[in-house]
């Protein structure tokens, strides 16, 4: 990332990337967002990677899902900053 991030904004990127794999989040639009300092749009942009390929078409993961809304939670908390 090119901007300072708070201990959770920065466990919740590693959480995702862990995840999803850190070449694949370098290019995301949670990267993006991070980087130009949106962080109240980090939390949907995370929301798009709940989806997995279930008998050859792409599906939502209720557990996916959740995750991705943990790691939003934990991007924004303590921040003061509020989710759009």
């Amino acid at each position: 990332m090119k901007v300072a991030l708070t201990q959770n904004m920065f466990d919740a990127l590693v959480s995702f990337g862990f995840n999803c794999g850190v070449g694949v989040c370098s290019n995301s639009g949670v990267a993006r967002e991070t980087n130009a300092g949106n962080f109240a749009r980090v939390p949907e942009r995370l929301l798009e990677w709940n989806k997995a390929t279930i008998g050859g078409k792409k599906q939502e993961v209720p557990g996916l899902t959740a995750r991705r809304r943990d790691e939003g939670d934990l991007f924004l908390r303590g921040s003061g900053i509020s989710p759009i």
